[in-house]
């Protein structure tokens, strides 16, 4: 898996302050793609284990940091391999950071992701963000997504209950 870039001190891709991942490799090809170069799998570095220890350590030596977020490319249109790099990455943040938010954002909608057993990395998460950018319902006033049609569900009310809930700020 390659990663199309990193952004320390994020305040745009969920509330608060985070680290933001852009992995590389997408084969939705939305029309109007923010971040389009991010399609190429080859895009970008290779994503390593000094990544994720880089990562975590920047964690570590900014407690006030508490949000990750996960986009791409689409995150979930990675190979094995990068599925356990973005699964170790996590559980690495879980277990020995404060961070409390985990965002993770696709172009697939997620009742296709569920069908496609893609339940095991979204249990790492806190809320999705789903569906393709849709350019003719972009819209900039948006929180966390940029087209109307995409929804912020809440994944941990979603697999504790099994009810699909939109995320809400309050």
């Amino acid at each position: 898996m390659n990663y199309a870039g990193i952004k320390y001190f994020d305040i745009a891709n969920a509330p608060g302050v985070g680290v933001s991942l852009f992995v590389s490799g997408c084969p939705i090809h939305c029309k109007g793609c923010f971040n389009s170069e991010a399609q190429d799998y080859n895009f970008g570095e290779p994503y390593t284990n000094k990544t994720t220890s880089s990562i975590v350590e920047f964690y570590k030596g900014h407690p006030q940091v508490k949000s990750f977020s996960l986009l791409g490319g689409e995150p979930f249109a990675q190979d094995i391999n990068g599925r356990a790099h973005i699964a170790h990455l996590v559980q690495r943040l879980r277990e020995e950071t404060q961070c409390e938010n985990y965002w993770v954002w696709s172009g697939q909608k997620f009742e296709d992701l569920i069908q496609k057993s893609e339940g095991k990395l979204l249990l790492m998460f806190d809320v999705l963000v789903d569906g393709p950018f849709e350019l003719d319902k972009k819209d900039p006033s948006l929180a966390h997504r940029g087209s109307s049609n995409q929804r912020i569900i809440d994944l941990k009310h979603f697999f504790k209950t099994g009810e699909v809930k939109l995320w809400s700020e309050s």
